[in-house]
């Protein structure tokens, strides 16, 4: 049922963590996403454009194997700079899919908007870049 995740910038979605508690589990709303890793690439996972609360809380981020593996997260949504709120970044040993889920961040009652992008590191840094054409005179 998670999401699929297309890699790269252009892959990113924009979702919601509603104030409501999760109506299967009666716990906090989250989202899980999936997508497909290569071995021994480096991939950047992040939150951003989020709207954080007073106390600088916003997003957090759980990285899972698909056997159920806790492998990385950034559960408090400090490891982001700039718009970016949560990220987790992960070298992955082996090929396959694997799972993302974003609640809010723990010990924090945020919700709101926010995006999320999967991408190999040099794809999410090249993002962040601007080129400006060459003039010559």
């Amino acid at each position: 049922m998670a999401n699929e995740l297309q890699l790269g910038v252009a892959g990113a979605q924009t979702q919601r963590i509603f104030a409501y508690p999760n109506l299967v589990s009666n716990g906090p709303d989250r989202d899980f996403y999936r997508f497909t890793a290569e071995a021994g690439k480096t991939y950047l996972i992040q939150t951003f454009n989020v709207e954080l609360t007073s106390g600088g809380y916003g997003t957090g981020r759980w990285l899972y194997s698909t056997s159920g593996t806790l492998l990385a997260n950034d559960q408090n949504g400090r490891n982001g700079s700039g718009n970016v709120n949560a990220q987790i970044t992960f070298t992955f040993t082996n090929p396959g899919t694997y799972f993302v889920q974003v609640g809010r961040a723990d010990l924090s009652r945020w919700s709101g908007p926010y995006s999320i992008r999967a991408c190999e590191e040099s794809c999410a840094s090249a993002s962040s870049s601007v080129y400006l054409p060459l003039i010559r005179r």
